[in-house]
């Protein structure tokens, strides 16, 4: 055993077994301060010992690494608290080092996790690049979308190039993030082949408040049909609400009498009656 992981290898051997059994009905966790004095081994260790740590994780089914990333998420936690910005740091970066890199996607997807919990704008060059492969893809985008503003920039970026479940994610991600800037990449992919991107697209749109929407929105709808048509209506009326929120009354009623016109089948009256309601 390489003598620099030696604290490493005694902590996690000093991580009570699960219940394998499940017959106490407990957790088995070791005690909160017991825990806290082996995460700061670990930790004294640097970036070194956390990347011994990260490298004994493997894909799901490929052997039994539970008690490293039992050991990773207490750190992960750990570093979040108050006065442990250098030591979360470290992590930061013994996460990112492996990124994008040889070990399985599904080992990770569990990292970028991780990086979701511990990192800020720091992560955000780094999990871009994750973006447009749909192994990673939708881990990347979640971080991406809790780190917040820092990630609109290169997710706006990713839109040009990303494709199929990838575009579907990165599209969803701007509207979540209310990128303002993306309208315009977001309405040409209102016009995608793919039905899921065209409505993720219009509901973007509506969330982001983008009042030269409303009329590609209201296309959008009507073209649609079942399901998609729904939703897509859906995004009509979340626009029209935006829009009246922030005193664009007559855009929003716009939208609400086309909707309250149109949507005349018997399987769409409580979209004509939501329409009709806010007219009021």
């Amino acid at each position: 055993m390489n003598s620099a992981n030696a604290p490493l290898q005694e902590v996690l051997a000093a991580l009570p077994d699960y219940d394998k059994e499940k017959t106490t009905g407990r957790l088995t966790g070791p005690d909160p301060q017991a825990a806290d004095q082996l995460i700061e081994r670990v930790l004294a260790g640097g970036r070194a010992s956390l990347a011994a740590l990260v490298d004994l994780l493997v894909e799901a089914g490929q052997g039994d690494d539970w008690r490293a990333r039992y050991l990773l998420h207490a750190i992960a936690l750990y570093v979040c608290r108050k006065g442990k910005d250098a030591q979360r740091q470290t992590l930061v970066e013994a996460l990112l080092a492996v990124l994008g890199g040889a070990k399985p996607k599904e080992v990770q997807n569990h990292l970028i996790r991780e990086v979701q919990a511990v990192a800020g704008k720091e992560a955000v060059a780094k999990l871009a690049t994750l973006v447009c492969d749909e192994a990673t893809s939708d881990a990347a985008c979640a971080a991406l979308t809790a780190i917040g503003a820092a990630a609109a920039e290169p997710l706006r970026k990713a839109l040009g190039q990303a494709q199929g479940k990838c575009k579907l994610n990165v599209v969803q991600a701007l509207g979540t993030l209310g990128d303002a800037a993306a309208a315009p990449a977001l309405r040409q992919a209102a016009a995608d082949q793919d039905q899921a991107v065209r409505v993720a697209a219009a509901m973007s749109l509506a969330k982001i408040g983008d009042a030269a929407s409303a009329e590609l929105l209201l296309k959008t709808a009507d073209a649609e049909q079942g399901y998609a048509r729904a939703e897509a209506t859906d995004a009509c009326l979340r626009l029209a609400e935006r829009l009246a929120g922030s005193g664009q009354r007559d855009a929003a009623a716009k939208i609400y009498r086309h909707l309250a016109s149109t949507r005349t089948d018997p399987t769409e009256r409580y979209l004509r009656d939501a329409a009709q309601a806010a007219l009021k």
